[in-house]
């Protein structure tokens, strides 16, 4: 090897690296300012790019945040970022974790040093041209910065022995266009700043959006040099300084000679190796700037009809609707499909406007020389329309939609797919760099609708239509020709496509929707219990408009508290703006409906709860709900309360033999079983055939030593319903305790033996041992398990009362006195056989 040092081009990963040396040096130092400058300015100067950041969930929040519209934060947390312990910034964060997706979005406020929300400037913004500054500063010195030194790179000028004076220039150029994408960025810094300051209000929205278009160029620039310099280039800023940057190494003298631009097969260049398409850069897009036109004199006729209903310039979801927003429930069961077009011409606010616009002018601009109007109409067009149906097809019913958007990521998919046509050159690294600062900034950083909900699927849409319109628009390109074909049938598509759309009018009208429309259609209506709950998350995803859907979710819920209190406000929000007439019934419907599956469920504290609701609703007093309270109360052993709620079903339904024999449940309970004797002949006198109250009054009639009334009434209960067979045990076990002998043969000739509780009989019959009289109480069914197991005791209990064995019986009855609901009869009958065992 020689003295002299060898030299080859400075990768992309080595000059990466390098970058993020001198930015981490250039971070300490705005970070160490941000130490002095933030507990002097009161939390008025700051710097976010902090090395490190300790969140700890809120206590309070600060009265002067306000949440936006629509947004519920799932988490509130204040967040320090400092360097070597010293506070450079404090943030309150709202998060909010998105229905089934990984996605969360926060929103953050400055606060000073008394945790009160705060207008910042944030010195970060200050990194990028400083970085530039000080590489510039050492550089015309001869000295390499930190990053560059520990890489072994140098910038060095591309002619041979060049002047100092010239170096000094060549950098001066190279630094200032590094430079020059951060002045948007920091302009737009302090210009909002010193508005925010002055008092000029401004819509968060409205910040957000400026912030990102004054950030693009930097996107922009940084995709443009990384491409450049991957494939083994000089980045732009190289080019036209005439400056490159090498790898000191030894064994290789030469550096590789630089590709010319237009050297790579592209679309048909002139003598100098341009493409053509670049001479269109001095024509203006037309067609774009028309559409661009059009965005905005949409926008003004929205501003003008909400100032006309409201008073008011913000643009709300009611001009939206009437407009042509689109939302699942107005297209697909409206029958709307005149929306499908119309919503990608419309915008939520002037920060929405703003975005679109800015991005739809700087894409036409590259793309419109390149692919004619025609074109460029046609994936508008078609990407707008994929976008609106990706958004009704995946989002929910009541998402209402509106933007360009979704029609502009059409036109940046094409426009990626479409420059690797293009002659390498300028037009080409930037058009790229563009399309995709803009997909990253979209589907990683995540656009969102003006009520802060994600619209990932009209952006996906329109890109995904967008590719595969630029994939065709590559197919059909002859070589040789400066523009694709088939621009004016692909333009005369999207316009018929887009037309069709409009001959829904006539049928389902134009504007707003009548609420009733989009409630569940007759046809569509679930047939059977069974079916509403299994439909109705499919229910309440197409039909949240109907109180019906929500409901079926509340019962469908379950054990799952949350979600039920959720479909429950569902149901009354959706019949308030349906019907708010008649929203008590509603309501007390809702409540009664929930509570009596809890009440089936077994559930009864939430049972209870909840028919207490349905009662508190200012709707006429339905007795049913008094009773199924009472039954929750009763197993709960809340049994003053659930005579006192029988007692108001019996005064509302003064004719209900069913009424007076769920009272007489309570009393027997209670230890009553004369006064629920008496009403059990109430009950008989108002229905003398009531199977229910004949065959408890047999049961209490026993007890009270009244065996031949007992035998009577059990009897006849049998008479009316052959296969009773709690009718026929009764029957037996009275007759055969007061000395008449076993009834059983007789009594269950027409019970049912494959069903509970014919096990019960079988034992009784010398058919089955205790095993396997035991194993026939077991279930899947917990509930049904425990019910059974509760009977075989108190029966077993009973078969050793048959047989004089109160001591063995003793054990069972106190198991059933224990553990059997305390609804079932069974369990007030064991507590009467413990104190006669006892007596």
């Amino acid at each position: 090897m020689g003295d002299a040092p060898d030299w080859v081009k400075g990768g992309v990963l080595r000059r990466g690296l390098a970058f993020l040396i001198d930015l981490v040096v250039v971070m300490i130092v705005t970070q160490s300012l941000a130490t002095i400058l933030f507990p002097l300015s009161n939390g008025a100067l700051i710097d976010g790019s902090s090395f490190v950041t300790d969140c700890r969930p809120a206590q309070s929040r600060p009265a002067t945040i306000e949440i936006p519209a629509g947004f519920r934060p799932t988490a509130e947390s204040i967040c320090t970022k400092s360097l070597m312990g010293q506070p450079t910034a404090r943030f309150y964060t709202l998060s909010r974790q998105e229905t089934g997706s990984s996605v969360t979005t926060s929103l953050s406020y400055a606060l000073n040093a008394q945790d009160q929300m705060t207008l910042a400037f944030d010195l970060s913004v200050l990194q990028w041209p400083l970085l530039a500054l000080m590489r510039w500063l050492l550089e015309i010195r001869g000295v390499p910065s930190l990053g560059r030194h520990l890489l072994s790179l140098r910038v060095v000028p591309r002619w041979n022995e060049p002047v100092a004076a010239d170096i000094r220039a060549a950098l001066a150029r190279r630094y200032l266009l590094f430079a020059l994408p951060c002045v948007a960025s920091l302009g737009m810094a302090v210009l909002l700043f010193a508005a925010v300051r002055l008092g000029v209000p401004l819509p968060n929205d409205l910040a957000s959006i400026l912030s990102f278009l004054g950030n693009l160029p930097i996107a922009m620039a940084v995709i443009a040099a990384l491409s450049a310099i991957a494939r083994g280039r000089d980045a732009f800023y190289d080019e036209a300084a005439g400056t490159t940057v090498l790898r000191l190494v030894n064994g290789v003298r030469e550096v590789a000679p630089e590709q010319q631009p237009g050297a790579e097969p592209g679309i048909p260049g002139d003598a100098s190796g341009k493409a053509s398409p670049s001479a269109g850069l001095r024509s203006l897009p037309w067609a774009t700037l028309a559409l661009a036109a059009l965005l905005i004199l949409v926008f003004i006729a929205e501003l003008a009809e909400t100032y006309i209903r409201s008073q008011s310039f913000g643009v709300t979801g009611v001009t939206i609707v009437l407009f042509g927003g689109v939302a699942s429930e107005l297209v697909l069961q409206a029958g709307q499909w005149y929306r499908l077009v119309l919503a990608m011409f419309l915008h939520w606010s002037v920060a929405h406007l703003i975005g679109n616009v800015v991005i739809l002018a700087i894409a036409g601009w590259f793309l419109q020389p390149v692919l004619g109007m025609g074109w460029l109409l046609a994936i508008f067009l078609l990407g707008g329309l994929a976008g609106s149906l990706g958004s009704i097809l995946v989002n929910p019913a009541t998402l209402l939609g509106a933007g360009a958007s979704g029609a502009i990521m059409a036109v940046i998919a094409a426009g990626l797919l479409v420059s690797f046509r293009l002659a390498d050159d300028a037009r080409r690294l930037w058009l790229q760099a563009f399309c995709v600062a803009i997909l990253l900034a979209t589907f990683v950083a995540g656009g969102r609708l003006a009520t802060g909900q994600l619209d990932h699927a009209s952006h996906g849409s329109g890109a995904l239509t967008g590719a595969v319109l630029g994939a065709l628009i590559l197919l059909s390109w002859d070589a040789g020709t400066r523009r694709p074909r088939w621009a004016r049938p692909a333009l005369a598509a999207a316009l018929g496509l887009a037309a069709l759309t409009f001959l829904s009018i006539p049928r389902a009208g134009f504007g707003d929707v009548a609420l009733a429309r989009l409630t569940i259609p007759p046809e569509q209506l679930p047939k059977t219990d069974a079916e509403w709950l299994a439909r109705s998350a499919e229910l309440v995803r197409q039909y949240p408009r109907d109180p019906r859907s929500h409901l079926a979710h509340a019962v469908a819920a379950g054990n799952d508290k949350l979600a039920r209190e959720k479909a429950l406000t569902l149901v009354s929000r959706a019949q308030a703006a349906l019907s708010p007439g008649d929203l008590p019934i509603i309501e007390q419907n809702a409540f009664a409906v929930a509570g009596d599956a809890r009440r089936k469920a077994q559930d009864w504290e939430n049972a209870r709860d909840l028919f207490t609701r349905a009662i508190a609703t200012k709707a006429p007093p339905k007795p049913e709900i008094y009773g199924w309270r009472a039954q929750a109360e009763r197993a709960l052993g809340l049994l003053d309360a659930a005579l006192a709620d029988a007692e108001v079903r019996v005064r509302l339904q003064p004719s209900s033999a069913d009424a007076l024999v769920s009272m007489a449940g309570i009393l027997d309970a209670m230890g009553r079983q004369r006064d629920a004797i008496t009403r059990l002949d109430q009950a008989l006198a108002l229905e003398p055939d009531n199977v229910n109250a004949l065959r408890l009054r047999g049961w209490l009639a026993f007890f009270d030593g009244r065996p031949d009334e007992a035998i009577q009434g059990l009897e006849r209960a049998l008479t009316l319903r052959p296969d009773d067979a709690y009718a026929a045990l009764w029957l037996h076990i009275v007759s055969a305790r007061s000395g008449r002998g076993g009834r059983l043969a007789s009594a269950a000739r027409d019970v049912d033996m494959a069903v509970w509780p014919a096990p019960v009989i079988q034992f009784y019959r010398g058919e089955i041992d205790r095993n396997a009289f035991r194993a026939a109480t077991q279930s899947r069914d917990p509930i049904k398990h425990g019910e059974q197991t509760c009977e075989a005791n108190f029966y077993l209990g009973e078969w050793y009362l048959l047989e004089n064995a109160r001591a063995e019986a003793d054990p069972f009855m106190f198991y059933a006195a224990t553990n059997c609901p305390k609804t079932f009869v069974e369990w007030a009958a064991a507590r009467t056989e413990r104190r006669l065992i006892e007596q």
